[in-house]
């Protein structure tokens, strides 16, 4: 059996015929590197996969060279506004028992909203797979309805996006199961965020489409040059350090120096030398250029506030990113390069690194977790993120992207953090079983091989 996917996941494609294609700055690390982001050049062909629910998500590299900022993750202050919100119910420290269970097909994919667990499953006959909704408000999962979709390919984006429910190049209503045409291609691989659907093609051009109308674009138009635009991205939603968001606009970079608004297609040039990389901040961006290590901080139109060269740290501790808090701020990234200064931290990660091996530890009040089955390397093959109970006393680690729609999440680990233990549920074990968070109150779990669905409520029976 091949390892359990991480969340919103898709694998690049590959166009033998095309040019190869820049990407942001990714993937699978741990934390930032003391190295800033090399100037985007073009992206390893991968050949395509099958679908997976999962995310590897980008990781923009936002500190100086030689500055040893160990694996700073982002986190968020209150300047912005994350897409995504989980609440942790301190209760599963308690204990955990079973509540229900639900015979599905082995290999499927799940994903969920509100009260609704969407199942996409594959069957008998190529290229079709047969999609469930269940209503678990109630107890155990009452069937909604069921179709069954040909998509054509055995890659696909399986996610919520406002009303519907995206499988492939179709669009399924949430509440009955109604089918419509997507605007694009069921081996298009868009990108979503908020009501927002956007995608970039080869040629440098992107269209964007809102969920209330998908049948019209808002618009379309050459952003950059083909061999700076992102395209194909393995991830359903944009990396948080593409992503500036606020009440009024939100920002995603779509090639190297240049992001775009995706209510109006107005594009900000940041015009960066070859030698820097872009992220974002919960209150701006951040240029670092990669040959002098100055960081520039700028406005979230692109304006310079301030810059300043970085000190060298070779502390191994970092901030841990934060679900909730995905972006760093301003004050906090001139904290951290200048002084080393991590007090802002809720949690923090180590870099336990020698010749031959490096790990990482997370840390919670100074509570080292234990790890899963997972092996926890210097890089996962998702980007972990920790939510954390409001009285400290229980942590979850999520493979979710902070920037989803859908409220349910998936889960990698689960401790309580007096003691950094953790938490089992029945006879599923994390690193090994999928599990979801579907509610404060309900975690689901699934094995792949047997097809098993577990539902599980926090407390002792």
């Amino acid at each position: 059996m091949s390892p359990v996917p991480p969340p919103h996941q898709f694998e690049s494609s590959t166009d033998p015929y095309a040019a190869p294609q820049p990407t942001p700055q990714n993937q699978e690390a741990v934390g930032y590197s003391p190295e800033p982001p090399a100037p985007a050049g073009p992206s390893a062909k991968k050949n395509r996969m099958p679908l997976i629910i999962g995310a590897v998500l980008g990781v923009i590299v936002l500190v100086a060279a030689g500055v040893g900022i160990g694996a700073l993750l982002r986190s968020r202050g209150t300047s912005g506004n994350a897409t995504a919100s989980a609440s942790v119910s301190a209760d599963w420290a308690e204990g955990s028992h079973q509540t229900w269970s639900l015979e599905l097909e082995p290999d499927s994919y799940i994903r969920g909203n509100g009260s609704q667990l969407a199942v996409a499953s594959p069957t008998d006959s190529l290229g079709v797979w047969s999609v469930a909704a269940y209503d678990t408000a109630d107890g155990a999962p009452q069937e909604q309805w069921s179709v069954e979709v040909e998509v054509g390919t055995d890659e696909f984006r399986f996610e919520y996006w406002g009303d519907y429910l995206v499988v492939g190049g179709t669009l399924l209503e949430t509440s009955d199961g109604g089918a419509y045409t997507a605007p694009w291609e069921s081996r298009d691989a868009p990108e979503f965020l908020d009501e927002y659907a956007l995608l970039c093609t080869y040629d440098g051009t992107c269209t964007s489409w809102t969920a209330d109308d998908p049948s019209t674009s808002l618009w379309e138009q050459q952003i950059d040059e083909p061999e700076n635009i992102f395209t194909d991205q393995s991830t359903a939603y944009p990396d948080p350090s593409r992503v500036y968001q606020d009440d009024q606009v939100a920002y995603v970079s779509v090639s190297r120096s240049k992001a775009v608004d995706l209510a109006t297609g107005d594009v900000i040039d940041f015009d960066l030398g070859d030698t820097y990389g872009l992220g974002a901040l919960a209150d701006g961006w951040v240029k670092v250029d990669h040959d002098t290590g100055r960081y520039t901080l700028l406005s979230p139109t692109g304006k310079e506030r301030d810059s300043f060269e970085a000190a060298a740290d070779e502390n191994p501790l970092g901030a841990a990113r934060l679900f909730d808090a995905p972006n760093v701020t301003a004050e906090q990234i001139t904290k951290l390069a200048k002084d080393g200064d991590l007090s802002w931290a809720r949690a923090q990660v180590r870099t336990d690194e020698d010749a031959e091996t490096c790990t990482v530890a997370f840390l919670v009040d100074g509570t080292e977790l234990d790890t899963t089955q997972e092996d926890w390397g210097c890089s996962f093959d998702y980007t972990p993120y920790l939510l954390i109970s409001d009285d400290d006393s229980l942590v979850m680690m999520t493979a979710s992207s902070p920037m989803q729609t859908a409220s349910t999440i998936s889960l990698r680990g689960m401790w309580t953090t007096a003691d950094g233990k953790l938490i089992s549920l029945g006879e599923n074990e994390f690193g090994t079983d999928e599990f979801y968070l579907m509610n404060p109150e309900l975690i689901v779990a699934y094995d792949p091989t047997s097809g098993e669905a577990t539902g599980y409520a926090p407390g002792a029976e």
